[in-house]
């Protein structure tokens, strides 16, 4: 049941979830769970403001940040990378802030305004980040601070078509990875994985194969030593493509595009090399 309590509440940063933040006081606060109705009085950033619940023909993926938190603005850095792959022919996306909207990363990482909103006064969730899935009758389908798991829902809900997501995440690594007269390769990796090792050591040692391709490496986990390196993010394209090992490969050339998963080390540059 929906929860309407008037409580003061204090900033508590938890000492073993350090970007996990209780947030900040807010008079009015609405707890939504599953099964409740999604209706919050919401001011879009265009100014417009939504009082008469929340319906869609579509599921809608929430997010309730704060741009105060550290793991909110990771996730609006993320944004545009998730929704160019999941697309928005099956999912609706609403970025609901408790606070004032940050126009500064709203910009920066181009999130489109239209779904862009601040929650008018009220709070919607004990913590921040939350992330809601509500679903076409504008009900909460999926609730989590976590938002792995709202991606993992997703795909375990089976909305998506396969061969799109797969032409999706192609075009996202097309309009990021640099542009070259040679193939992209895109080099799926894992830290402290020993097969990767050797197959680093060939890749980085063979003029066959650094004349034929661009190569870029997303790795399964952030490392602080390796600034600027590509994160597969919430496992994304390890869903998107099935990659069931590391090292696995994306050939990238034009328009066509190659996967190569499992292949033992001593056969990798044949597979690599082949048209």
């Amino acid at each position: 049941m929906l929860k309407f309590l008037r409580i003061s509440i204090v900033l508590i940063c938890l000492t073993t979830l350090p970007t996990q933040c209780f947030a900040s006081t807010l008079p009015d606060i609405l707890y939504y769970e599953y099964g409740d109705n999604f209706d919050p009085p919401i001011v879009y950033l265009d100014g417009d403001m939504s009082v008469n619940g929340f319906s869609t023909s579509q599921y809608t993926l929430v997010h309730y940040l704060s741009p105060t938190c550290g793991s909110c603005v990771d996730t609006i850095r993320n944004a545009n990378k998730v929704m160019s792959i999941l697309g928005d022919d099956l999912l609706n996306y609403l970025f609901i802030f408790e606070e004032e909207v940050p126009e500064n990363l709203i910009k920066k990482y181009q999130l489109p305004s239209e779904y862009v909103a601040m929650s008018a006064g009220h709070r919607l969730s004990q913590s921040v980040p939350t992330f809601f899935i509500i679903d076409p009758n504008g009900d909460v389908f999926f609730k989590s601070i976590d938002f792995s798991s709202a991606i993992e829902k997703l795909f375990k809900m089976n909305l998506f078509n396969k061969d799109q997501l797969i032409s999706n995440a192609n075009a996202y690594l097309r309009s990021i990875l640099p542009k070259s007269t040679k193939k992209t390769m895109v080099y799926f990796s894992m830290r402290g994985c020993g097969d990767c090792s050797e197959v680093d050591s060939l890749i980085d040692s063979d003029s066959n194969i650094l004349d034929a391709f661009e190569i870029t490496r997303i790795y399964d986990v952030y490392d602080e030593q390796d600034q600027g390196t590509l994160i597969d993010d919430y496992n994304l394209f390890l869903k998107v493509y099935g990659i069931t090992w590391y090292p696995s490969f994306l050939i990238l050339d034009g328009n066509n595009s190659r996967f190569i998963g499992q292949t033992p080390t001593a056969g990798i540059k044949n597979k690599l090399l082949a048209d």
